[in-house]
C-alpha cells in the first residue's frame, strides 16, 4: 500500500463536507457585523426561527390590503397613517399588516410614482451569445 494511503487509511476520514454557517461577532454599538468567519452547524443547531414576515412596497396601501381581505381571506389588522393606528384609511395610510392563519404580510407605501409591478430581470440559465 502507498504511504499516503496507509496515513489516511490510519485515521477516520469523511468524505462530508464540514457544513459551516456565517459567523456573525456583536459590534460595541450592540449590533452585529459579519467578519468572514464561519461557525459549524451543530453550534447553530439549537436557533430556530418561528416565523418570517414578509414586507412588500405598493402603490397603494388600502387597495392591497383590501385584495387580501376580499380575495385571499386574509383580515386587516391594522392601517398606519404615520402617526396613529386604526383600521380608517382617512388620513391615508403608508403601512398596514394583514394576516391569516399564523401568517402576517406587512405592506408599505412606495415614496416615488413608479413601483416595478414585473418579476425580476435575470436569467435562470446561461444564454449563449
Amino acid at each position: 500500500m502507498p504511504r499516503w494511503l496507509a496515513f489516511l487509511s490510519a485515521r477516520p476520514v469523511s468524505l462530508r463536507p464540514r457544513a459551516l454557517r456565517p459567523q456573525l461577532k456583536r459590534d460595541p454599538l450592540g449590533g452585529a457585523r459579519d467578519i468572514g468567519e464561519h461557525v459549524r452547524a451543530e453550534a447553530t443547531a439549537t436557533i430556530r426561527f418561528m416565523a418570517a414576515v414578509p414586507q412588500f412596497t405598493v402603490p397603494d396601501v388600502v387597495r392591497t390590503a383590501q385584495y387580501y381581505r376580499d380575495v385571499l381571506g386574509f383580515q386587516i389588522a391594522g392601517y398606519w397613517d404615520g402617526e396613529h393606528v386604526s383600521l380608517t384609511t382617512d388620513p391615508p395610510p403608508v403601512f398596514a399588516i394583514v394576516s391569516r392563519d399564523d401568517v402576517q404580510v406587512f405592506f408599505s407605501r412606495a415614496d416615488q410614482p413608479h413601483v416595478e409591478r414585473a418579476r425580476a430581470r435575470g436569467r435562470m440559465t446561461p444564454t449563449s451569445t
